[in-house]
């Protein structure tokens, strides 16, 4: 009962946990693995509306992970994102997992949203971008008692826009009924950092699965905050190789 309440809070304040408008960080890929031939699945919900991912250690040192995300928010808005890591862990004792990835992600946003002066009476502002984003993820995983486990995630990137288009309508200051129109087109760079916890608690193979993170960049667009918050739940699947944690 516990868990179900937590993830009808989670759900029903995940549209509004969506405060940065061009850039949008997604649960990141945290496998956590031991040993060869382990594969990670995991499916999960709360900010974005779904995201799926993937891990396999091809190698007792190194992995890959493929993950997908989609999500449309309540300012009409949609948001898609596709992203690919090669990476090595380290089990350290039976205390603590090192893991670092090096990747980059495919993202794209678009949106609408009414101007504050005149809402209604003006065609809405709208902004449309892709972004694609190299970085590096450092985890950080720290088993419990063999039901759950924990770990700490930090990323730094660097996001290239591309096809960033806005358009604003806005009063024209000498004609106060008529409006007046801007429409931009052009690329930015702009590094971003992001940090997240992850929690699973379940059996040896299926486990509950919890994220919550922050992220930072700077604002490209007057609708921009330039921070972004994101919490998901979902189900985490471990099979093949031995079974030792979470």
């Amino acid at each position: 009962m516990k868990w179900l309440l937590i993830l009808i809070l989670i759900l029903s304040l995940s549209p509004h946990a969506d405060c940065q408008y061009m850039h949008y960080t997604v649960a990141q890929n945290v496998p956590l693995f031991t040993q060869k031939n382990e594969l990670r699945l995991s499916a999960s919900t709360g900010t974005e509306n779904y995201g799926f991912q993937a891990a396999y250690a091809f190698s007792k040192s190194f992995a890959i992970t493929g993950s997908y995300s989609y999500g449309s928010t309540f300012d009409n808005s949609n948001r898609n994102s596709w992203e690919f890591e090669v990476g090595y862990f380290k089990k350290f004792k039976d205390s603590i997992i090192f893991e670092i990835y090096g990747g980059a992600g495919r993202y794209h946003r678009d949106f609408q949203t009414w101007n504050d002066a005149l809402a209604g009476s003006l065609p809405p502002d709208t902004f449309r971008t892709n972004c694609t984003e190299p970085y590096v993820q450092f985890d950080l995983g720290i088993p419990g008692n063999g039901r759950h486990c924990f770990s700490i995630s930090g990323r730094y990137g660097y996001l290239f826009y591309d096809h960033f288009h806005s358009f604003h309508a806005g009063v024209n200051p000498n004609a106060p009924y008529g409006p007046v129109y801007s429409t931009t087109n052009h690329a930015s760079t702009k590094p971003t950092t992001a940090v997240c916890i992850t929690y699973r608690l379940g059996g040896k193979k299926l486990s509950f699965q919890a994220q919550a993170g922050l992220s930072g960049a700077d604002p490209v667009s007057y609708y921009d905050t330039g921070g972004d918050f994101f919490i998901n739940v979902g189900l985490s699947l471990k099979l093949f190789g031995e079974q030792k944690i979470n």
